[in-house]
């Protein structure tokens, strides 16, 4: 799993899910350069008339294809998923702040399925110990799907078709998996 801060302090049966903030090169610098805390010039800040986001360099060349920003088809811009004033954090439907550590809170906004999908380990990746009630790892929506770069290319829907990782090897001894018929699982 590898180094992970906190993760030797968690108790037995508990999943961590990797901090991302600290690795954000520019996200310390968001709410204070640019933004000050309080967004435009206003506070509140003046908002854009339409959704359509404003030309601005140094967030293009963050964000490159800014201006075709396609999540949601169109239908959703920069401040539907960042907050207003504190730029250095996501945002709720209630204008509460979310930490850009906690990814699944903001995503499963619009896509509640999916994030009751992760929630009960049916949708994205986890690691660890699953047998015991050892130190588990959850994959965040973010570390495997970019929510800037969201149509596909040709198939224009949905984000990038991951290829499923290999099943685990058998235990040792164990020539093939047709154990599973003999003792089926029932879902």
């Amino acid at each position: 799993m590898g180094k992970m801060p906190g993760l030797e302090n968690l108790p037995e049966g508990h999943a961590v899910v990797k901090p991302r903030s600290e690795k954000l090169a520019i996200l310390p610098m968001c709410g204070t350069a640019c933004h000050n805390g309080v967004g435009p010039s206003a506070n509140p800040p003046t908002l854009p008339k339409d959704k359509h986001p404003t030309p601005i360099p140094v967030m293009e060349s963050l964000v490159p294809d800014l201006k075709d920003l396609q999540h949601g088809r169109g239908r959703i811009w920069c401040l539907d998923c960042h907050h207003t004033t504190k730029r250095d954090k996501l945002v709720d439907h209630f204008g509460d702040p979310i930490s850009f550590d906690q990814p699944q809170l903001l995503c499963g906004k619009c896509h509640g399925d999916k994030l009751r999908d992760w929630r009960d380990g049916i949708h994205g990746k986890r690691i660890g110990e699953f047998a015991s009630a050892g130190k588990k790892r959850w994959f965040t929506c973010t570390e495997c799907h970019n929510p800037h770069n969201v149509q596909d290319g040709e198939r224009n829907r949905g984000f990038i078709q991951l290829q499923p990782e290999p099943p685990p090897q058998l235990p040792r001894g164990m020539a093939d998996a047709r154990h599973e018929l003999i003792h089926p699982v029932a879902h």
